[in-house]
């Protein structure tokens, strides 16, 4: 790991909100273990999604998927729905 992937990781131990670690299984940039790490190591970590077949830049790749795990994990899928239907 880099100097600055060090620095950041130390730092996820500070994390007080809960939190959601959305990974692409085939991230080229961020290896798929650095979730498995986030979830082991943000205390409030209530979730983890790895989306299968998605690389690094899954809000870009599948914009809908991303906001229905966002909205899920938030307690708010039903207004996913009402906002499609307006």
């Amino acid at each position: 790991m880099d100097e600055t992937s060090n620095e950041l990781m130390q730092h996820v131990k500070e994390i007080q909100a809960d939190a959601q670690v959305i990974w692409g299984s085939e991230d080229l940039i961020l290896d798929v273990s650095g979730a498995e790490y986030l979830q082991e190591h943000v205390a409030t970590c209530k979730r983890m999604d790895i989306m299968e077949n998605f690389g690094h830049v899954i809000p870009f790749q599948r914009p809908s998927t991303m906001v229905e795990l966002i909205l899920e994990f938030r307690g708010e899928s039903d207004k996913k729905k009402r906002f499609l239907i307006m």
